[in-house]
């Protein structure tokens, strides 16, 4: 069905998904080809889709190439070749990414276990969100400066145990 009227639906879908997830935060407001110009988000807008669309015929055009050279359409395998090349590659990051999240957490048990103190204020700082180091502070009754060295110490022992796990495992 390449060339359907579904296409330009599908088009705009996809340039709406882009533009709420990742192009509100990239808009700045102001014109590329004349400075201190307001910039429409109109036009901001119009480019995603442009390249949304150009994105979709790329993998249109592939998945033909892809099929070139099969006798009938019965032959053609259901997965094209870039297709399956993603999946692998969206599989493998997703393992890199569990097995990333088991060395944290071991790292994070060994500086609970080895350096308590450090371990409580990143506990707060990160896991528990209080992104500000006064009430860090307040809440483990040290001072702020304190609040900051135990942060950082932690960071620095967490990468020290993480590079450690790495280079046992080559």
């Amino acid at each position: 069905m390449r060339g359907s009227p579904d296409d330009a639906d599908e088009i705009f879908q996809d340039a709406v998904v882009k533009f709420m997830s990742r192009g509100l935060e990239q808009f700045r407001g102001v014109s590329e080809q004349v400075p201190g110009k307001a910039a429409s988000p109109k036009t901001f807008f119009l480019r995603i889709v442009k390249h949304c669309a150009i994105d979709r015929y790329r993998r249109q055009r592939e998945d033909l190439e892809d099929n070139r050279g099969y006798e009938s359409e019965d032959d053609v395998p259901e997965v094209s070749r870039h297709e399956a090349a993603r999946s692998v590659k969206e599989a493998q990051a997703k393992e890199d990414k569990g097995e990333a999240h088991e060395e944290y957490w071991a790292a994070y048990r060994r500086l609970q276990v080895e350096h308590p103190n450090e371990a409580s204020a990143w506990d707060l700082y990160h896991h528990q969100d209080v992104e500000d180091h006064a009430e860090c502070a307040r809440l483990l009754n040290i001072t702020v400066a304190n609040s900051y060295k135990r942060v950082s110490r932690a960071q620095a022992w967490l990468k020290l145990y993480l590079l450690e796990t790495r280079n046992k495992e080559q």
